[in-house]
């Protein structure tokens, strides 16, 4: 019986395991055991405030990188197997999608022990941010299965962005891949800019209300995952090997 050529495509990318397992789980360890350090000095100083830390964000940051890495190390081994770049592209997302759901796994679990240890015995917020907003709405208390959720988006979402940037380089080059990024991120500014001069906040305002925050940072992070995928799609047909 003959292996689905996208099983091989996805062991092909997933043969090196510091990229999916070793370096999240060391910049994680890292980002934890340094904020935890920087309470216990504040602690210890005698700051009785609860404590939050953006931390759990770095490892988010590095899978940009192992999107990009999908593109720029592996696709041409799997040409060089004469595999599509259909098969490429569906393992890369079979990767992403078991990757995602086992590191929001990881999180939630952390979450759980933060909970249980009145955060870390030193009352700090690490991996769940239980903060009230206006009228009372406000993120999940440690445990909740909203936070599997988040955590899948957000990691699907920074691996899209990458893949999609890396399938921009491996077109466009170097060149492309600059006028890529400096158009997104002036693309952003003038969004930003035209919301506050056509003062489009109360339409904003009114399509995610305050009092639905975890569906609101599902649907955000989803369209942006999926935007993602579908470029790096569009462009992955006309990748040179």
């Amino acid at each position: 019986m003959s292996t689905s050529p996208i099983l091989v495509s996805a062991r092909v990318q997933a043969a090196n395991r510091n990229t999916f397992v070793w370096v999240p789980l060391l910049v994680l360890g890292g980002s934890t055991v340094l904020t935890l350090a920087v309470w216990w000095a504040v602690k210890a100083a005698g700051a009785e405030t609860q404590l939050f830390s953006g931390s759990v964000q770095a490892p988010f940051w590095y899978l940009l990188v192992v999107g990009a890495q999908a593109v720029a190390l592996t696709f041409p081994f799997t040409q060089a197997l004469s595999l599509s770049r259909r098969d490429f592209w569906l393992g890369a997302m079979l990767n992403f999608s078991v990757f995602s759901v086992l590191f929001a796994v990881l999180l939630w679990l952390l979450g759980l022990v933060e909970g249980a240890t009145g955060g870390w015995w030193m009352n700090g917020r690490m991996f769940a941010f239980p903060a009230e907003l206006e009228g009372g709405a406000g993120f999940p208390n440690a445990g909740s299965p909203w936070y599997l959720l988040l955590y899948a988006l957000l990691a699907m979402m920074a691996l899209s962005i990458g893949f999609a940037f890396g399938t921009v380089y491996k077109r466009f080059g170097p060149t492309g891949l600059t006028l890529a990024i400096t158009g997104t991120v002036a693309a952003v500014i003038v969004l930003f800019v035209l919301s506050v001069r056509l003062d489009w906040w109360p339409t904003l305002q009114a399509w995610f209300p305050a009092d639905r925050v975890p569906g609101n940072v599902a649907i955000i992070t989803g369209v942006i995952a999926a935007l993602g995928f579908f470029v790096s799609w569009a462009l992955i047909r006309r990748v040179p090997a």
